[in-house]
């Protein structure tokens, strides 16, 4: 706890949810400068056992607080995450610093420019710290083997324990209180993996919604970039501003989401992908993003009334959910009966084995295709997870990869089907709690064996939120919406949130 973050018996400022201190901040009772101190302090002090960053911009976050200071103090405040400090995952471009992507053949990678959403966030105040841990170039084969150039990032409810992947550091980041946003990448995972490890909220809109240029790809067809934050509502702020709504009078920066089909944005077209499914925001009104609904006006509104399906099982090929998890969301049903929500059982119209087969046809074949230069010139360079992976991407045939994107039409039609007349899902993320770090069996179950995969292959936005802790590990699970829904997402996962304890815990690694 740092001198100027506790006084009096008072939460450290690295504590404080986004929305309280971007409120301090507005009221003029927070510096930006002094928010920021603390969570470079935090850093200094927790950083060395979790491994959160690859690389730390000390002097220019300084350089852009004091700037934020003094812009707000002139009456300029931009919006809610004018003097937030927040971070970004290590394959995201960020002008004059490294974007290694955990990775040996990028270390002297400097790239000139922002990546889109490091721009807009910038532009509307926000205080970029540093990169975070990830996964080498973003993707692997499920296990950390501790040969890359960065140690991995640590789990900072047990530090023996794995983050989940690829988004390490991000969840990581957020969970242990070295970041106050993050933001990561999510293929068949990557975001809400972590989130779950690390009882953070992860979230990933409908695809398109976001921009995905500056961030080095890894599937064409299946990249969906997302934020992390410690709450829903931090999660609300952080989106509006991503995807350009107007706050309070401050005009927004233009998204990129609207009119484009999904899959469309990752140029997949009608190519046995989902081009022309359905539109962005089509489903419930929350429209483009140049006239999107605000997400943070969803927040806290009531949720009686809301009918809401749920699926407890993942079909046949996996195995059930660990007892603690399926225990977690039971008694998370309950909470939503208790709120007023109709409840109702049911199953994915394809069970969840399938859609990570299909996800395995054509992710690795898109990584190997994508890094196929990188592969075939230095190879020895690579770390085994991703050679591994794009070792198996290159035996994927084309009749193969077609008939994997075939599935995943059936996969989005079939969960639009189920869908119609919910207002929103919940079932399991990953079906484990945290694994061992280095124990590759536990590791493969925990990034394998999950509920995640049906929902990137569909194109459905899909938030995790911590749902409790067992044996000192969080739990977890996974709401979705109707694609370009995500305010019924943020609706009734705030509600749940503001009705359970569970954020009032902090990890102290």
């Amino acid at each position: 706890m740092t001198q100027d973050a506790a006084r009096d018996g008072a939460a450290p400022l690295w504590s404080l949810t986004l929305a309280e201190a971007s409120a301090r901040i507005a009221a003029g009772s927070l510096s930006p400068v002094a928010l920021l101190e603390a969570f470079l302090a935090r850093i200094s002090e927790v950083d060395e056992r979790i491994h959160s960053y690859i690389h730390v911009a000390a002097a220019q976050a300084r350089a852009a607080a004091a700037l934020a200071e003094s812009q707000i103090a002139a009456g300029q405040w931009k919006g809610p995450l004018h003097g937030i400090p927040f971070a970004v995952k290590d394959n995201y471009d960020v002008a004059g610093m490294p974007a290694t992507a955990g990775s040996r053949l990028r270390l002297n990678h400097v790239p000139t420019g922002d990546a889109a959403l490091v721009a807009q966030l910038k532009s509307a105040g926000a205080i970029l710290i540093g990169k975070l841990a990830t996964w080498e170039f973003g993707t692997g084969n499920g296990g950390e083997y501790f040969d890359l150039p960065f140690p991995p990032a640590r789990n900072p409810w047990d530090t023996e324990r794995f983050t989940g992947g690829s988004s390490t550091g991000a969840g990581t980041s957020v969970a242990a209180g070295t970041a106050m946003f993050a933001l990561g990448s999510d293929t068949t995972g990557s975001v809400r993996l972590p989130a779950s490890a690390t009882g953070t909220v992860g979230l990933i809109p409908t695809p398109g919604r976001l921009s995905t240029r500056g961030i080095l790809p890894n599937c064409w067809s299946l990249d969906i970039p997302g934020p992390f934050t410690w709450t829903v509502e931090d999660c609300a702020i952080v989106m509006d501003a991503l995807i350009g709504v107007p706050v309070d009078g401050v005009p927004g920066v233009p998204g990129v989401g609207g009119v484009l089909g999904v899959g469309a944005a990752a140029g997949v077209g009608g190519l046995g992908g989902l081009g022309g499914v359905s539109a962005v925001g089509g489903s419930s009104g929350a429209g483009s993003a140049g006239g999107a609904r605000s997400l943070s006006r969803a927040v806290g509104q009531p949720v009686a009334g809301m009918h809401v399906a749920v699926i407890d099982d993942p079909g046949p090929g996996f195995p059930k959910a660990d007892a603690a998890l399926a225990a977690g969301l039971e008694e998370a049903v309950r909470v939503l009966e208790r709120l007023g929500v109709r409840i109702t059982r049911t199953r994915l119209p394809i069970p969840a084995a399938e859609c990570f087969a299909a996800t395995r046809k054509i992710g690795p074949a898109e990584t190997a295709a994508i890094h196929k230069k990188e592969f075939t010139e230095q190879a020895d360079l690579m770390g085994f997870a991703l050679r591994d992976k794009l070792t198996g991407g290159s035996l994927v045939s084309a009749v193969d990869y077609l008939a994997a994107q075939q599935l995943r039409r059936k996969v989005a039609d079939g969960i639009d089907a189920m869908l119609r007349g919910y207002d929103a899902l919940v079932t399991f993320g990953t079906l484990h709690l945290p694994p061992r770090l280095g124990v590759e069996p536990e590791m493969t179950a925990f990034t394998v064996e999950t509920m995640l995969t049906p929902f990137n292959l569909s194109g459905h936005p899909a938030l995790v939120q911590c749902t409790g802790f067992a044996n000192g590990l969080p739990l977890h699970w996974q709401v979705v919406g109707n694609r370009g829904d995500e305010a019924s997402i943020i609706r009734l996962a705030s509600a749940y949130e503001r009705a359970t304890p569970w954020r009032e815990r902090r990890a102290q690694p």
